[in-house]
C-alpha cells in the first residue's frame, strides 16, 4: 500500500529474514537470546539496532506472507509455559511483538542521534539518514533504562505479559521529490465567508494547486438549527469540527467552489478530524469515503488523528486504503508522546505519518529551532511524507527569516488565505485587520515561491 510492501521472506533452520521496502529484520532462531537485527534500506543501507528479548526463538515459523504483512508465530508446548510469541512485520517497516510472558526488550546500536527523545518507555532516535523508534502499547509506563556514549547506546524496556510493543525502522518509503516541488497548498478559513468566490480561487491558483477548505464549510450544532455565529463563543459552541456526519453549510456553494477550483487546475480537500469527530474508527473511515465520493473531493485534510498509537495506525491505514491515490494531508498525524510539545521535542511515529502525502506541524510552538524544523516538521528520511510548516500565527519577519532554512530541511510552506490571524475569529472583540495576512502572502510570493522554484531547478540539474 502507498508504495510499501513486504518484498521477500526467507525462512531457514537458523533464521528468518524479512525484507520490506524500507527495512530488513533478521530473526536469529539458533541463539538463546532472542536476537533480531534491524537494518535500514532507504536513506542509508545499514544496521540501526540489534534487539534482544532474552528467550529462545527456535520454534518460530512463518504463518502468512502477503504484500502487507508477514506473520510469524511460536506456540506454547504443553511442557513449557509462556513461550508463545507473535511477531508481525508490516509493509511500512514496523514490527509488532506480543508475548505470553513478560519481556525485557533491549535495543543496542551505534547510530549517533541528532534528535533523540525517550518518553515513558517510548523512544525515537534520528540522524540525517533515518533511524529507529520503539513504542510499548497500553497505559502502564514500562520501566526503562538507558545508556548513551559517544559511540553507541542501549535502551531496555520491561514489558508486561501480553503487552504489545512496536519497533519502527525508517524511512519506510522513498521521498517524493517531484511531488514536493509540484504540489503547493493553499489554506482557506473564514467564519463569515467559508466558501471563497470564483475570482479568489482563480487568484490563488497562481500560488497553489491544492485548496484546503476548513471546518466552517460544515454545519455544527448551532448552524444545523439555522443560527448565525456571532464570534468566538458561538463558533466553539457550534463545534462543526466534532460532527459525526459532515454536512455542508451550503451544498450548492460547496459544489460551486469545487467546480471553480477544478476549472482553475486546483484539487480540493475538506477539513475533517479523526481526533475530534464523534464517528470512531471504522465509522470515521466510512465517513471519509462518503465525503470524498459524495462531494467530488480530491482527498481530505485531517486536523489530528488519535492520541492512541494503535488506533492512529489503524485509522491512517484504513483511510489510505479507501483514498487510494487521492490526497491525505494531516495536521499532527501521529500521537505526541511526551510533555514537551510546546518546546518541539517529543516521540512521534514515522510508520503512521508515512501514510500521509503531506503533514503539517509547528502550530503554537515556542522553541522553533533547526533541530525541530529538521527532525519534527521535515519528514525527510524519517516518514518521507512531505512536511509543511504551520506558520500562519508567526510574525511575518519570522516567516521571512526561515524560508532558506525550511528549504534546506526539505520542508515546505503553505499559503494562507482567509482570516487566520486578522481577528475575524474574535471579531466581537476587535475588527478584522488583514494587514498581517497580506504581509505573509507577500513574503510567500516575493521570497518563498521564487526560492522554491530555484531549488527545483537545482534538483533537476538545470
Amino acid at each position: 500500500m502507498f508504495g510499501m510492501r513486504v518484498e521477500k521472506v526467507e525462512e531457514g533452520r537458523d533464521e528468518i529474514r524479512v525484507s520490506t521496502t524500507g527495512a530488513i529484520y533478521t530473526i536469529n532462531k539458533a541463539g538463546g537470546e532472542g536476537e533480531i537485527v534491524c537494518e535500514q534500506r532507504i536513506g542509508a543501507e545499514r544496521e540501526v539496532a540489534t534487539l534482544r528479548i532474552y528467550r529462545s526463538l527456535d520454534s518460530l515459523t512463518v504463518e502468512e506472507v502477503n504484500d502487507e504483512v508477514c506473520v510469524i508465530h511460536q506456540s506454547t508446548p504443553p511442557t513449557e509455559c509462556w513461550r508463545g510469541l507473535r511477531i508481525r512485520i508490516h509493509s511500512d517497516s514496523m514490527m509488532s511483538i506480543l508475548g505470553d510472558r513478560p519481556i525485557k526488550a533491549t535495543f543496542r546500536g551505534s547510530l549517533v542521534p541528532e534528535y533523540g527523545v525517550v518518553e515513558r518507555g517510548n523512544f525515537i532516535l534520528i540522524d540525517e539518514f533515518g533511524g529507529i523508534g520503539c513504542y510499548p502499547l497500553g497505559w502502564e509506563t514500562p520501566k526503562t533504562s538507558l545508556r548513551f556514549s559517544g559511540k553507541d547506546w542501549q535502551i531496555s524496556v520491561l514489558l508486561e505479559r501480553r503487552q504489545r510493543f512496536l519497533t519502527s525502522v525508517f524511512p519506510p518509503r522513498p521521498f517524493e521529490w517531484e511531488k514536493s516541488f509540484r504540489d503547493r497548498i493553499v489554506h482557506h478559513f473564514s467564519v463569515d465567508k467559508p466558501y471563497p468566490t470564483d475570482e479568489e480561487i482563480r487568484d490563488w491558483s497562481q500560488y497553489g494547486n491544492i485548496l484546503v477548505l476548513h471546518a466552517t464549510i460544515w454545519k455544527g450544532k448551532y448552524t444545523r438549527m439555522g443560527k448565525r455565529l456571532k464570534g468566538t463563543v458561538d463558533t466553539y459552541a457550534d463545534a462543526c469540527w466534532t460532527s459525526y456526519r459532515y454536512t455542508p453549510l451550503d451544498l450548492e456553494e460547496l459544489r460551486r467552489v469545487v467546480e471553480a477550483a477544478h476549472d482553475a487546475g486546483m484539487r480540493v480537500i475538506p477539513y475533517m478530524s479523526a481526533s475530534m469527530s464523534l464517528a470512531e474508527d471504522e465509522e470515521f473511515i466510512r465517513e471519509v469515503s462518503r465525503v470524498v465520493r459524495e462531494y467530488g473531493m480530491d482527498g481530505v485534510y485531517f486536523d489530528g488523528v488519535s492520541d492512541d498509537v494503535w488506533q492512529a495506525y489503524r485509522i491512517m491505514r484504513g483511510v489510505r486504503e479507501v483514498l487510494g491515490d487521492k490526497i491525505l494531508y494531516v495536521h499532527v498525524p501521529s500521537p505526541i508522546i511526551g510533555e514537551s510539545y510546546a518546546d518541539g521535542y517529543y516521540v512521534y511515529c514515522p510508520f503512521i505519518d508515512t501514510y500521509a502525502d503531506y503533514t503539517l506541524r509547528a502550530e503554537h510552538i515556542k522553541n522553533f529551532d533547526w533541530r525541530y524544523l529538521r527532525y519534527t516538521i521535515s519528514t525527510y528520511n524519517i516518514s518521507n511524507s512531505i512536511g509543511f510548516v504551520c506558520n500562519y500565527n508567526y510574525p511575518p519577519e519570522f516567516v521571512s527569516g526561515i524560508v532558506d532554512q525550511v528549504l534546506k530541511a526539505n520542508a515546505r510552506l503553505p499559503y494562507w488565505t482567509g482570516r487566520w490571524v486578522s481577528g475575524e475569529f474574535l471579531r466581537e472583540e476587535r475588527p478584522p485587520d488583514l494587514r498581517i495576512e497580506e504581509e505573509l502572502q507577500e513574503i510567500m510570493r516575493r521570497e518563498y515561491f521564487p526560492k522554491l522554484s530555484e531549488a527545483e531547478k537545482r534538483w533537476r540539474g538545470e
